[in-house]
């Protein structure tokens, strides 16, 4: 049977998903003025995954975006598809998507008002393997979103007509990631190069989908994922994590790939999502530390690049490390404000998948980058009772 599409009324609690993941990636999205932000929640007694909105002025959060299972489908309230939510650059709309699953064939986004009144419109684009656009934030200049559809389409979204244009990428390239530029009016990308080996890094023409190279990437990246490009567009840090010491590459145009190691003790230490400070001077990573008795401690590392010694910012601790894979750091994604002065990051996702975890450290966190003590203060999220029952 043909699955009804939901009406505008309903799109603020939609139904029709029938989507599965294993788990809702935590980013965090401070809006243009740095005054709100957006991250995950559970939403209901059944432990559904939602999205919320963090008044930093007013210090209260509303949950905007609860999405509801559609009756007749085989997938539970408690579970949820994988949420990203972005501010559009007027500070008034946001758009909320989600990728179905292999029953499910659908890319989806909501465009709605936050914090005022307006229009709710939906939008669905067939195929199931839009990860990268699930993974990073897809870039949205004005109006328009742009989406990666592996293994090398690339689409662009007009939120104002629905006009979907579709353009290959290229033929014989491997998975093309999307970046926005610094000013949030270009386009950047990574293209793996196949069959020969590495990574281009380049910038795209948004009307045109035309590419124009700007650096070769020959070191092996272990997970593109943490590939990030500078305010200049000329400059990118990825994480390595392939030893028993984590390093961070940088490379540019015109100048040597350099690799940092990033162990600043002697247990061992992975990195996960990097970002450059704004002035470029300073790396931010996620990080994962294991600590005696096999647990870890999950927060966030400054790296300078001109010398000194690596911060840490511990946020929570977890009952186990992850030793071979990214299950903790892959959600752990920190998203930090415009004007450089806070990070925040949202562990909804680590409560919902990781065995004893604490309902103390379910939260969204803020490090406070101005303090000499880098000043942690949290938000918390309440667990679900399923969930405080693992973590006891």
């Amino acid at each position: 049977m043909k699955k009804q599409l939901p009406t505008p009324r309903a799109l603020a609690a939609l139904a029709g998903l029938g989507a599965l993941a294993v788990y809702i990636l935590a980013c965090a999205a401070f809006s243009p003025d740095d005054k709100k932000v957006l991250y995950p929640v559970f939403d209901g007694p059944a432990g559904r995954f939602a999205i919320a909105c963090y008044d930093r002025v007013a210090r209260r959060s509303e949950v905007i975006f609860a999405p509801v299972i559609a009756a007749g489908t085989n997938t539970n309230q408690s579970e949820a598809p994988m949420l990203r939510a972005e501010w559009l650059a007027d500070g008034k709309r946001v758009v909320v998507c989600w990728q179905g699953d292999d029953d499910d064939p659908w890319f989806r986004l909501v465009l709605m008002p936050c914090g005022g009144s307006g229009p709710v419109r939906y939008f669905q684009i067939p195929g199931k393997d839009f990860s990268s656009s699930i993974m990073l934030p897809p870039p949205i200049i004005g109006d328009l979103v742009f989406l990666g559809r592996a293994p090398n389409d690339l689409l662009r979204l007009d939120l104002r007509s629905g006009e979907v244009v579709t353009r290959e990428a290229g033929k014989g390239d491997g998975d093309w990631l999307l970046y926005p530029s610094a000013d949030g009016k270009g386009l950047l990308y990574l293209a793996e190069n196949k069959p020969a080996k590495g990574y281009t890094f380049g910038r795209m023409d948004p009307e045109t989908f035309g590419a124009t190279p700007i650096l070769t990437i020959t070191n092996p990246i272990e997970e593109a994922i943490t590939f990030s490009p500078d305010r200049s567009g000329r400059r990118v840090v990825f994480a390595e994590n392939t030893g028993e010491v984590a390093h961070l590459v940088v490379e540019g145009v015109g100048q040597p790939a350099t690799r940092f190691a990033v162990s600043p003790g002697p247990d061992r230490f992975r990195l996960g999502c990097t970002c450059f400070s704004r002035d470029g001077t300073v790396v931010f990573a996620a990080f994962e530390r294991e600590e005696a008795g096999g647990g870890a401690a999950l927060g966030l590392a400054e790296v300078p690049l001109h010398g000194g010694a690596v911060r840490e910012t511990v946020l929570l601790h977890t009952a186990e490390f992850k030793k071979k894979k990214d299950d903790a750091l892959m959600p752990f994604q920190f998203g930090f404000s415009h004007d450089g002065k806070a990070a925040a990051v949202s562990t909804t996702c680590l409560a919902g998948s990781t065995e004893g975890f604490r309902p103390q450290d379910c939260a969204l966190f803020f490090i406070d980058l101005t303090s000499n003590d880098r000043t942690v203060s949290r938000v918390p999220i309440p667990m679900p009772a399923r969930q405080e029952q693992k973590g006891r």
